[in-house]
């Protein structure tokens, strides 16, 4: 659906480019993470994919077909959704309708599709609008905050959503809610691309993993690909490891557990651990 060709955008004429010469597409379905240190180039991607900023080389399309100029942009802000950084510290509106409902407006919609853009929109994320619809949007919880600001979006009907570190700042229960949300966009057909720092939550998730590091997408492959004890060097030299429940996998690998090499969601971990113990138990049971 979305496709990058050797794009590369620079802030100022002067200073080094901020994403040099970058190559990835993402389809209906589909999440790509990028990964990298702080100022590695991941939230300029994100401004690129959704049209906030106009590559300076290369190009963006949509569905196939290059677009340029203020017809990309207009595209571009249509179809791919940002949610930014801590989107919450964003909110303003009096009530959790009246801040769902800002976007639907603002596309000139009647007040009857606004209504039921901001009930889907609500409903999509946990809420039931009848509940919290007349609620001060400032006044609920971080992760209530998170999803009211992810449905702002989703009541734009966005084709694709770009997230900017959307695990940060949150409690471990609200981080599962929102990796169960987007997952579930996910099946529905909606495409991701996550900038994140967060390995234990982004392996499971993603397709495709780009890391990045000035710019630059360095490596790109599946996280079973990427995070592998082969590779744990290469990460860590450019500020980043391999998931927690990996490195896990490993210790009991050294510990003589027969696990697969690279494992990178929790329950995967645990169904082989009881398939290991279970076969070592066999073992000891008297015939």
């Amino acid at each position: 659906m979305l496709t990058f060709r050797h794009v590369t955008y620079r802030y100022d004429k002067k200073a080094a480019p901020a994403v040099r010469d970058l190559n990835f597409e993402v389809a209906d379905g589909d999440c790509v993470g990028l990964l990298g240190r702080t100022g590695s180039g991941k939230t300029t991607v994100l401004k690129l994919a959704c049209g906030i900023l106009s590559p300076s080389d290369g190009s963006i399309g949509l569905n196939g077909s290059a677009c340029e100029g203020k017809r990309r942009a207009a595209l571009l802000r249509r179809h791919v959704g940002i949610v930014m950084q801590y989107p919450e510290r964003q909110l303003f509106a009096p009530s959790v309708f009246e801040e769902v409902a800002f976007g639907p407006r603002n596309l000139g919609l009647s007040e009857m599709d606004v209504k039921e853009r901001v009930y889907g929109a609500l409903s999509a994320v946990g809420f039931a609008c009848e509940e919290i619809g007349k609620r001060n949007p400032l006044l609920l919880s971080g992760g209530e905050k998170r999803r009211v600001a992810l449905a702002s979006t989703l009541a734009l009907r966005p084709k694709a959503l770009a997230l900017d570190e959307p695990f940060v700042g949150l409690p471990p229960r609200s981080v599962q809610s929102l990796i169960a949300l987007l997952q579930r966009l996910r099946d529905e057909g909606a495409a991701l691309i996550i900038a994140t720092h967060a390995l234990d939550e982004i392996a499971p998730l993603a397709d495709r993993l780009l890391i990045m590091d000035e710019g630059k997408a360095i490596a790109e492959g599946t996280p079973r690909e990427l995070f592998t004890s082969d590779n744990r060097e290469a990460l860590i030299a450019t500020g980043l490891d391999v998931p927690r429940i990996t490195a896990l996998a490993w210790r009991l690998r050294e510990k003589g557990l027969a696990l697969t090499e690279t494992i990178i969601d929790e329950d995967e971990l645990i169904g082989e651990l009881a398939q290991e113990l279970g076969k070592r138990s066999a073992r000891k049971s008297p015939q």
